[in-house]
């Protein structure tokens, strides 16, 4: 797994870690667009975690 390639898909554990690093992204300074790269995974997390 490549840490930032956040549009491959990988094993249950690395997407667990993909996505603990999206929210970290986004929520660490919500002032800061989030990155174009990121958009989707960051919606599907907020649909899924109802935010």
């Amino acid at each position: 797994m490549l840490h930032d390639d956040k549009l491959v898909t990988d094993s249950p554990m690395d997407e667990l870690l993909k996505d603990a690093d999206i929210i970290d992204h986004c929520f660490k300074d919500s002032s800061k667009p989030v990155k174009e790269k990121e958009q989707r995974r960051y919606d599907n997390l907020c649909k899924e975690l109802g935010l």
